[in-house]
């Protein structure tokens, strides 16, 4: 059986027989596309903030950046 997102959203009110398609009769915290990733299905946004903590103190977040590094022992 193949299945695919339920991209038209939630859909109440007919038996799964006769569910339209790309609808679902049951979602929690999900969204059509992630708007981070640009491909269908995403994480709901939260409903408050995280934490309450203020990143970087008192000074404001000018950017945020990935750095990823790759740890090579040296040899004996």
């Amino acid at each position: 059986m193949k299945l695919s997102f339920p991209s038209k959203g939630l859909h109440k009110g007919l038996p799964n027989e006769e569910q339209p398609t790309a609808t679902s009769p049951s979602l929690q915290n999900v969204r059509a596309h992630d708007v981070d990733e640009e491909r269908r299905g995403g994480q709901r946004a939260g409903l408050k903030k995280a934490y309450t903590t203020q990143v970087g103190g008192e000074h404001p977040v000018i950017g945020m950046i990935t750095i990823a590094t790759t740890y090579i022992p040296p040899e004996a």
